[in-house]
């Protein structure tokens, strides 16, 4: 997921089991007869010939279950049987997904699955980062994988970036309730952050003369300040006698020693004797015949 503004906040509502998708999407009906037998949306059968693990798998997660360990079996069933082979690897969200072997079902029957319950979210990471590489960035929130999540998660995360990225890991896990596949299942992900120059929980305005009108999505610090101006929020005008970015510059020859503008070095009253041009750096003997 990518996001172009400053991050400070994460609001998640996540599906601790999984959840059916759509037949639009899978190509596949919902049980709706208890049997667990395997129709297709035009109306007809999986064949159950050449039917493995790696289907059962699939059907398993457009049902809405963990696709571990699913058990299946051939059913006889009057229905046309419209796929004849379907080789899935068990991770496809879709039957369409499936590379189809092409082999002709000479048997006639039909497939009906069995599926189980569990979860397969918990143990994921949440990290903000300015590019795809996720793990170059800021790591905002670990959830254990000991810990059922609830449905709803919140959590502050103060940083920048362009990326959202979450990252779901499985590794060899005894806990009865989790699946040894990590599946996201998200049902809404609300990142709440301030546009460019502004900052803070409320996302107040930048400090007026930062450089480029931006500043610290925290703090509100600037990172620079615009000519004449210094300090964390570049609210100190130079110190007399200097001016320009950064207060690096030196007033020149301004009337009476006075200072000169803070911004541009002009002199508001003129120039001492002998000196001329609006910041009166310009000698007059330099211009005489």
């Amino acid at each position: 997921m990518e996001v172009n503004q400053y991050v400070h906040n994460y609001f998640f509502t996540v599906g601790v089991d999984a959840s059916p998708i759509s037949s639009t999407t899978s190509g596949v009906l919902p049980d709706n007869d208890g049997a667990g037998h395997v129709f297709l949306v035009d109306n007809g059968t999986i064949c159950g010939e050449n039917f493995g693990t790696g289907d059962a798998m699939v059907i398993c997660l457009i049902w809405g279950f963990i696709p571990d360990y699913p058990s299946y079996r051939k059913v006889n069933m009057s229905s046309r049987i419209l796929l004849n082979d379907p080789e899935c690897k068990g991770d496809e969200v879709s039957i369409n997904e499936c590379p189809m072997g092409g082999r002709n079902c000479s048997s006639g029957e039909s497939v009906s699955v069995k599926c189980n319950e569990g979860n397969t979210f918990a143990g994921f990471s949440v990290y903000v980062s300015d590019t795809e590489d996720f793990k170059s960035g800021h790591a905002c929130h670990y959830h254990a994988v000991e810990e059922i999540p609830s449905n709803t998660i919140s959590f502050p995360c103060i940083t920048s970036g362009r990326y959202v990225t979450i990252f779901n890991s499985r590794n060899a896990t005894q806990l009865p309730s989790l699946s040894e596949w990590a599946y996201i299942n998200i049902c809404e992900l609300n990142v709440a952050g301030c546009d460019f120059g502004f900052y803070g929980g409320e996302c107040s305005r930048c400090p007026g003369n930062c450089l480029d009108d931006n500043c610290h999505v925290q703090t509100g610090l600037c990172s620079g300040c615009k000519d004449g101006f210094t300090g964390p929020t570049c609210t100190t005008e130079c110190s007399a006698g200097l001016y320009g970015p950064n207060c690096s510059l030196t007033c020149a020859q301004c009337r009476d020693g006075e200072s000169c503008n803070n911004i541009n070095g002009a002199c508001p009253n003129g120039c001492s004797a002998g000196w001329m041009g609006e910041q009166c750096n310009l000698s007059k003997s330099r211009f005489q015949v």
